[in-house]
């Protein structure tokens, strides 16, 4: 497949539109072409000296390097139109980045747990256990006893304790 060339197609369609131009060759297409390519490079180049350091290429600058240019006499009366005290045409300078301020910042770790919180935690903790019953009576007929301060263990669920009848004959049920 044949690239196309943007340049080469718009030398020809600007050569074709002057009225004093008939049929275009091929070959001057492309002398026409690779003069444009040139003369934008050698004007790039050019602006590119007159460019201050972190801005972009701005028509203040065009404007600096044609008129420094004695070969590009023919475009001084062009430029002498832009207005450099243009506000669009002078970027601001990039700044230096912001530094976060250490107080601003919230830490990223939690805070060790103080006593005094962990004693708080504790007679809460307490004084919830109080106010419950302590060896709730469940339907299930266990009693659970729940933990105390002191003690450490897991609750345990304990059955309830039947005491046994030693007259007590099978025979005499109502089953």
């Amino acid at each position: 497949m044949k690239q196309r060339d943007p340049m080469k197609g718009r030398v020809k369609r600007l050569l074709k539109e002057q009225k004093d131009m008939g049929q275009v060759a091929e070959a001057a297409v492309l002398c026409c072409t690779s003069a444009v390519q040139v003369f934008v490079r050698d004007l790039a180049s050019k602006m590119q000296k007159h460019a201050v350091d972190g801005v972009g290429l701005t028509p203040v600058e065009l404007k600096k390097s044609v008129l420094a240019s004695l070969e590009l006499h023919f475009l001084h009366e062009k430029v002498n139109a832009i207005d450099e005290s243009d506000a669009k045409y002078h970027k601001p300078a990039r700044g230096k980045k912001r530094v976060q301020k250490t107080a601003a910042k919230k830490p990223t770790t939690k805070k060790a747990r103080t006593t005094k919180a962990a004693k708080a935690t504790i007679t809460a903790a307490a004084s919830t256990a109080k106010k419950t019953e302590l060896g709730r009576i469940r339907n299930d007929g266990a009693i659970v006893k729940t933990r105390s301060e002191g003690d450490k263990s897991t609750p345990a669920a304990q059955a309830l304790q039947v005491e046994e009848d030693d007259d007590y004959d099978e025979s005499d049920s109502d089953a």
